[in-house]
């Protein structure tokens, strides 16, 4: 049996291969069990797969990142190894991410048992938030998910976190609006959201302002940025339905909670489409400035914002 499980929710994908794994130990114990990760030897893969299991019906042989190699000869190497899986071994192909489908491995590997993990949106991680907010003992109504979810976003691990936190916390009843305000790190987006704002109305003293607010809560200058490229983003997606569909039907075309495109929908009123991807592409080229070394975080931040503010 081969199985296939790849994608970029790392999150879902990682759970059901421990799911499996555990699933495997709990019938046949440990011994049959091989993991490759890194340093890929094509005659112990081999070897792995097709040797016999010692005292039990089943091997488990789990390959992770096979694609990550980059060698052709060995995604050529394990593609030729898939026609010799006996009966007897379980082979597990995990990937963290999409491999790239024109291989020839891919294509065979897609045959097989295969799942793909792509990022839950809209009424899928509401409902996740649900299911996980219920499994942990808790209770939370569907318009409170929609809320959490529109301050964590679709980080499943850190939306695990926060649930664990506001489980304990709420122990009985059901988890509320204000428990959330209370105990989920929404500061950040909020003051993302009255940074972007103060860009709006070119106000550079405030953008300065939020930006160094920012920065005193301890965030990094990346993931500051990183979170005002993601605000921009969703605005441009907003604007692009802007007059076209209300925000019910936005939310369900780009993706996003109807509670983060209502607020998006005001603020977007600020700027035309035009000026959100010319302020995009600044964003994106003080990304690259950042990551070449080409300026220093804290400075290229500065300028950013005086260039938005113009």
């Amino acid at each position: 049996m081969i199985l296939f499980l790849y994608g970029v929710d790392i999150y879902r994908s990682n759970q059901k291969l421990k799911n499996l794994k555990a699933k495997y130990v709990e019938k046949y114990g440990d011994t049959n069990l091989e993991t490759f990760e890194d340093g890929f030897e094509l005659g112990k893969i081999k070897g792995a797969i097709t040797a016999l299991p010692f005292l039990a019906d089943k091997r488990l042989v789990i390959i992770k990142n096979i694609f990550k190699s980059k060698s052709k000869d060995i995604l050529d190497g394990i593609s030729e190894i898939l026609e010799y899986v006996p009966e007897e071994t379980i082979t597990i192909f995990w990937e963290e991410a999409v491999p790239d489908k024109r291989t020839v491995l891919f294509k065979k590997l897609i045959k097989e048992k295969s799942e793909e993990f792509e990022k839950l949106q809209g009424y899928k991680l509401t409902k996740w938030i649900e299911d996980d907010v219920a499994d942990k003992g808790g209770k939370i109504s569907g318009k409170n998910a929609e809320k959490l979810a529109s301050y964590v976003g679709d980080d499943l691990n850190q939306l695990e976190n926060e649930i664990a936190k506001l489980v304990t916390f709420r122990s009985e009843g059901e988890i509320s609006s204000e428990d959330i305000d209370l105990l989920v790190n929404s500061k950040l987006s909020g003051n993302i959201f009255n940074l972007v704002d103060a860009v709006g109305t070119g106000d550079y003293r405030k953008t300065a302002q939020y930006m160094h607010e920012l920065l005193a809560q301890g965030e990094n200058e990346i993931y500051i940025l990183t979170m005002i490229v993601r605000q921009f983003r969703n605005l441009i997606l907003i604007k692009d339905y802007e007059g076209k569909l209300d925000k019910i039907g936005i939310a369900k075309e780009v993706g996003l909670h109807p509670f983060v495109v209502q607020k998006g929908m005001a603020q977007a009123r600020k700027f035309s489409i035009q000026e959100l991807k010319n302020m995009y592409e600044k964003l994106l080229d003080t990304d690259i400035a950042i990551k070449t070394g080409e300026k220093e975080p804290l400075l290229a931040l500065d300028l950013l914002v005086k260039e938005l503010c113009k």
